[in-house]
């Protein structure tokens, strides 16, 4: 063997050696004496060693002094193996990794990372593949022989969870050279973080957890607080997250304190929109047909959300569910995992055996960090696993141990560890053995804080969720030096620091943080929870400012708002508990429309129904108001007339000009009248002279956009001169959109082809306009059959566009009309049906303006393929339309009273003359969709002239004869 130091390791295994084993056992056992054989003579032939086998099937473990030695190896082995003649099925092939660094050598193996991160680089290769890492690569590319070549295969992610790997494949003329992409995680969807600590020992729990994860949908992993149940979901999703299904997501519930808000924390790691559905629908409807793990951590604290995860497991067929939580679920389907201490040292091991043992192995790494010459010796052997047996092998009782090594000597802390463990072994008697050990050691590790570190824990109890340094130092004061004590407490690993790349982040653990609440008294706690409000009124104030004053630049609100949404609730809570309404009003009114573009609104209609009686100052009432209606519309519903009179109250009684203009924006994108229309277009005319310059355009062009929207049928003539501003701008796209709609309305099909002409390229760059682009599609589609004819080119864009929708999760109803629309151009009325009917299993009820429609014309393709239809349902739907005219029904409304005539004709007549009078009075010169203008001639002549004087008594402008 060769002594510990710098060495580069050789790991190899067979692939789909256990189905070998199965069908052809004595071929097989022949194969691996020839295996082992071939084996041998590369490895020593190179000049390397064989290490002892580590319980891994048939791997093979070797180490080598030279890199380049190694390489070689790797490389006569392969093509051994590839040039033998094998009687098995199946040739014998393994997967090869090469990985260089420093090890130590104990009772006959090699420990330390290099040799757990040569095992995790093989992982992803494929059979025949020869990996190198970066550090190997380095050392060997330049002096490799003729014959051997690198091939650059990138950045991988490997199922460690640690740092990613720079991964190089070894190449030879005579061996194979083309791959499948790494089995890495970068080929996996999923969202498990980057950890900054290895993963020691574990493997027998992480086999048996997988194994039970993949055989049942809901298990899960129990044990008391700092066991290591969170890493070790971690490690078990990455060894699952193979690329193969449609993805792994860790939910991390450690800063929900309310079990109604786990659905939608779940819907948000997710990115499920659900608006103003519930979440957990959302989520289940999201997840219907696929095959996912979701990770749910710490649910210990939320056992009450068990409905939702039930209902989520009886909604799908292949999600999988793998939960943490001190406790058990005790819901149906259940299966447990008890995660128990790590293996301790037998009595009178030697100690050149400790290291074998995974509390003794966790031990030594985080004693490592800390200081990094640190080793078992004669010397040392006996008090580390006293130290480990006083602990209990308990994870994060060890890491709080291993942290002191730097200041106190392994005896000196034995006898601080032993001595914590008496003082507080007296505690209460029906506390579990070994939850009173981890308490002890948090207390132990506690009081040798010094004062001021104890007041930075305590102060670091009310996070809900990992903090950023600046809110730290927010907490606790001014007069506190918050980077060296922050600095201290991460040294003794009491906080964790949490990674990604816009931040480092810290936090405590679960059990830490229960510790330090108690460490608060009541009028503590409250100054620490007003610093916090404080500091994000204060982040939030000034960039929201900075989105008011330079409008549209809204990129950091929306990343403060993204990255400490958890903090932000636990400030508005916080303010609404304390009474505080001046913040509490201030924090809401900065969210702007974020929470809901970020899927939460549900959640801020609730908070911001509370916050909108304590506003006082106009500009607030209008950006929550605003805010409120955008929440309103993208649920369906409509915004309620006392917010929208509301919101033109503050508008007309506010001085800020910016503020008017939006808040009468908001009216006029929302409103149900023409009389709302008119006096929101007068308080935009207002505002707009006294905006700043470099705001007044982007005002002016939302002014255009609106209009044309919003005028599309109480005034076309306006409407399009408005969308005609539009074009040849910043807004050229929407203009051309906008017009082509009202080109379309009456029947001017070339002219609409011609305006989206030049989107239907450029569409797929909207790269963050998914609805732009879907809107181009479905509206070139429409163009193109009614102005050329070319149904099937036309059917194949609109098509794509449901599709699009449809995985997105979406109720394509606009696009489903048109889908329809075009499958009744060419006559095939089964299909349009069809098209309708998916779409309609998706709306949600009640029925608004935007749904309607399609319930109209489900009953007309239904009509004409002799299918059955909801009388009621339909009637419903009109009702709806009939509400929404004329802004917002427009032709769907007369297409839907033609269909009435058409269905009561033979029973009532008289209503079907006085409908179609209606229909002749209100139509100007839109064209009717779904080919309903072909219908009305046949009809007419079916009622006249027995019921000509119904038809005759229409009058423009009166009420719709519905009733």
């Amino acid at each position: 063997m060769l002594p510990s130091g710098v060495l580069t390791f050789v790991f190899t295994d067979i692939v789909g050696s256990t189905r070998l084993w199965e069908s052809q056992p004595a071929l097989m056992g022949a194969a691996m004496v020839r295996h082992d054989e071939l084996v041998e003579a590369a490895v020593t032939g190179a000049g390397g060693s064989l290490v002892r086998p580590r319980g891994e099937g048939d791997s093979r473990f070797a180490v080598f002094a030279s890199a380049r030695d190694a390489v070689e190896a790797a490389a006569a082995l392969n093509l051994a193996l590839h040039s033998e003649p094998w009687q098995t099925s199946a040739p014998i092939q393994v997967r090869t990794a090469v990985h260089t660094g420093e090890a130590e050598l104990r009772a006959g193996d090699y420990y330390g990372d290099v040799v757990n991160r040569c095992a995790r680089l093989r992982g992803v290769a494929h059979p025949g593949q020869i990996l190198l890492s970066s550090t190997t690569a380095s050392v060997t590319g330049a002096a490799l022989p003729a014959e051997l070549s690198l091939t650059d295969l990138g950045e991988h992610r490997l199922k460690d969870l640690t740092r990613s790997e720079h991964v190089f494949q070894l190449t030879h003329p005579n061996l194979p050279g083309e791959f499948a992409p790494l089995l890495s995680l970068n080929r996996a969807w999923h969202n498990l973080a980057v950890q900054t600590s290895t993963f020691i020992g574990r493997d027998s729990e992480i086999a048996a957890l997988r194994d039970l994860v993949a055989q049942h949908r809901m298990v899960t992993v129990t044990g008391f607080g700092g066991m290591g149940k969170t890493r070790l979901a971690l490690q078990v999703g990455a060894e699952l997250a193979d690329g193969t299904g449609d993805g792994v997501w860790f939910v991390d519930l450690s800063g929900v304190q309310d079990a109604t808000l786990v659905p939608a924390r779940v819907a948000e790691t997710l990115s499920v929109q659900w608006g103003l559905d519930d979440p957990a629908d959302a989520v289940a409807e999201a997840l219907r047909d696929k095959t996912t793990l979701v990770i749910l951590d710490n649910l210990e604290q939320v056992l009450d959300c068990t409905t939702f995860i039930s209902g989520l497991l009886a909604a799908t067929t292949s999600v999988h569910i793998l939960a943490t939580s001190r406790e058990p679920l005790r819901i149906r389907g259940e299966r447990q995992f008890e995660l128990q201490p790590l293996p301790l040292p037998t009595p009178n091991a030697p100690p050149e055996t400790l290291a074998d043992f995974q509390a003794v192995q966790l031990f030594l790494d985080r004693a490592a960090s800390v200081k990094a010459d640190f080793a078992i010796t004669a010397a040392n052997a006996a008090a580390v696993a006293a130290i480990c047996a006083r602990l209990d092998g308990h994870p994060l009782a060890l890491e709080l141990a291993a942290a002191r090594i730097k200041m106190l000597s392994v005896d000196t802390l034995l006898d601080r560890v032993a001595t914590g463990l008496q003082i507080l072994g007296g505690g209460s008697r029906d506390m579990p053995e070994r939850h009173r050990t981890l308490r002890a050691t948090i207390a132990w590790s506690v009081d040798t804080l010094k004062p001021e570190e104890r007041d930075m824990l305590a102060a670091m109890s009310i996070l809900r969720a990992p903090a950023d340094f600046d809110l730290i130092e927010a907490i606790v004061g001014p007069d506190a030096d918050a980077f060296t004590l922050l600095d201290s407490l991460v040294e003794k690993s009491l906080v964790r620091t949490v990674e990604d790349s816009q931040e480092t982040r810290y936090g405590l653990l679960v059990s830490i943080r229960d510790y330090a609440t108690e460490l608060l008294d009541p009028a503590t706690e409250r100054t620490y929870r007003d610093r916090h409000a404080d500091h994000y009124r204060a982040r939030l104030s000034q960039a929201f400012e900075i989105k008011h004053e330079l409008a549209p630049d809204d990129s950091e609100l929306m990343g403060l708002i993204v990255r400490h949404l958890d903090h932000i609730r636990a400030a508005i809570d916080h303010c609404r508990d304390a009474g505080q309404a001046e913040a509490e009003v201030a924090l809401v009114h900065c969210l702007d429309d974020f929470m809901r573009k970020l899927g939460h609104t549900k959640e801020y209609l609730e908070l911001s129904e509370h916050v909108l009686a304590l506003a006082e100052l106009p500009e607030q009432r209008i950006s929550i108001l605003s805010a409120r209606a955008m929440c309103f519309t993208e649920g369906g519903r409509s915004v309620p007339p006392e917010e929208r009179a509301a919101n033109l109250t503050e508008v007309s009684r506010c001085t800020d000009p910016a503020y008017k203009a939006m808040g009468a924006g908001t009216v006029l994108a929302t409103s149900r009248t023409e009389a709302e229309v008119l006096a929101a277009i007068r308080e935009i005319d207002t505002a707009l002279p006294l905006i700043s310059e470099e705001r007044r355009l982007g005002i002016q062009l939302e002014r255009e956009n609106l209009l044309s929207r919003t005028l599309r049928y109480v005034d076309p003539v306006r409407a399009e001169q408005a969308a005609t501003a539009l074009i040849g701008g910043p807004w050229d796209d929407m203009g051309r959109i906008r017009l082509s709609y009202l080109r379309l309305d009456s029947g001017r099909a070339t002219e609409a082809l011609e305006l989206l002409e030049p989107l239907t390229e450029t569409a797929k760059y909207f790269v963050n306009e998914r609805n732009l682009q879907r809107a181009v599609r479905r509206l070139h589609a429409l163009s193109l059959a009614r102005a050329t004819g070319d149904h099937a080119t036309a059917l194949e864009l609109a098509v794509s566009a449901f599709e699009e929708e449809w995985e997105a999760g979406n109720a394509p109803v606009e696009t489903a009309l048109i889908l329809a629309d075009l499958q009744h151009l060419r006559g095939d009325g089964d299909l349009a049906l069809a098209a309708l009917d998916r779409t309609i299993a998706r709306i949600s009820r009640p029925l608004s303006y935007h749904t309607a429609p399609i319930i109209v014309w489900r009953s007309v393709a239904a009509r004409r393929v002799g299918a059955a239809t909801v009388t009621e349902e339909v009637d419903d739907a009109t009702e709806v339309l009939a509400g929404a005219w004329p802004l917002w029904a427009g032709r769907d409304l007369l297409a839907a009273l033609v269909e009435r005539a058409i269905r009561i004709v033979d029973t009532d007549p008289e209503s079907a003359a006085r409908l179609l009078a209606w229909v002749r009075d209100n139509r100007r010169d839109w064209v009717l969709p779904f080919g309903m203008d072909q219908e009305i001639g046949p009809l007419l002549a079916r009622l006249l002239p027995a019921h000509q004087a119904e038809y005759d008594s229409g009058v423009p402008g009166a009420p719709i004869p519905l009733h």
